[in-house]
């Protein structure tokens, strides 16, 4: 049933449920359509079980402006929501400076509460044949992050990765939590169609498709769902941001309430139960290094050459003000042979 939003309360047929049967005769995948679409399935498999939204913030990357995560995870600790992000890596170069000031950030996160999903990347070019790189890039990427101490807790991917054979089996499996996306642009290696069961598969959903909802807090989710907001890429869009999430009147799913996860890679295999993360088996605690945001500061200059910049850029400074002062010379010089040009 579909009820108005007004004091009214009315209520109108939805979809219908006979027996085995069910039918709707219109399907939106977006905000209340989706979830009531959902609740209607929800029924008729007889998989009645309500799940709190987790708020997700996706298209982070080692490009973002990771202090703007720094000041979104700490916001969203002080007021008691749950943060997971959805985040891309790199493979290479995870020896170089950026990369460890990306992990740092992702430490204090998870230090915080949050929790990461490893974005998987876009698709350019690959083929079925490629499905024995596809599985070592995703063991580098889980590799290089556990050995930063970044744990992810499952995976994130466009939702036609999962009816995709080598994108599901080369990737998707390897965790048992997963976050589908909306799709962007498809990409099939070798479509299939039979998409594959885990312990939990998030339908990310973009938050901003509730906003016209009056009653948020009568809203009910059939299916684990992922509410998520883009990245902000400036201090404006972060203060628009926080208002927003304050906004939205939903009991948030906490992680380390609902999360029992897993993801095996390579020889190795990182879990997080109740809170905790754990690396092949044993508990592990994640370290933060506050002393590192220093390391962003540029390196000061030696004493040795801070006399030899100041006196080098005076010169310069005099050099140009003297060629500035010969043209001006040349100009009134140029301007009054002009004029006596056309003097009779």
């Amino acid at each position: 049933m579909l009820k108005t939003q007004n004091n009214e309360g009315q209520s109108y047929k939805y979809g219908v449920i006979n027996q085995k049967q069910g039918y709707l005769p219109f399907f939106n995948n977006k905000g209340l359509g989706l979830i009531t679409a959902s609740k209607m399935i929800a029924i008729l498999f007889n998989r009645q079980e309500e799940t709190k939204p987790l708020l997700t913030i996706t298209n982070v990357s080692p490009y973002s402006n990771l202090k703007l995560l720094d000041q979104l995870s700490v916001f969203c600790e002080k007021h008691g929501i749950p943060l997971a992000i959805s985040t891309s890596t790199v493979a290479k170069n995870t020896e170089m400076h950026a990369y460890k000031r990306f992990t740092m950030y992702l430490r204090r996160l998870e230090d915080r509460g949050g929790v990461i999903f490893l974005q998987a990347p876009v698709i350019g070019g690959a083929t079925a044949d490629n499905a024995g790189e596809l599985s070592e890039l995703f063991d580098n990427y889980l590799l290089n992050l556990a050995q930063n101490q970044v744990y992810p807790v499952g995976i994130s991917a466009q939702g036609f990765w999962n009816q995709d054979r080598v994108l599901r089996n080369s990737a998707l499996k390897k965790a048992n939590y997963q976050m589908l996306l909306p799709n962007k642009k498809v990409v099939y290696l070798d479509q299939d169609n039979q998409g594959g069961t885990n312990s939990r598969s998030y339908l990310a959903l973009p938050a901003s498709s509730f906003n016209k909802i009056k009653h948020q807090a009568d809203v009910r989710f059939a299916m684990p769902t992922a509410l998520t907001f883009k990245m902000p890429d400036s201090k404006v869009k972060l203060k628009n941001l926080k208002e927003q999430i304050q906004a939205l009147n939903f009991e948030w799913q906490a992680p380390d309430e609902a999360i029992n996860s897993k993801i095996d890679f390579a020889s190795s295999s990182l879990a997080f139960q109740n809170g905790q993360y754990l690396v092949n088996g044993k508990e592990t605690e994640v370290e933060v290094n506050s002393n590192m945001e220093n390391t962003d500061k540029l390196t000061p200059t030696p004493a040795l050459f801070k006399g030899f910049f100041r006196v080098e850029g005076q010169i310069i400074t005099v050099f140009f003000a003297i060629i500035f002062t010969v043209l001006i010379i040349f100009i009134a010089f140029g301007r009054k042979i002009y004029k006596n040009m056309f003097k009779r």
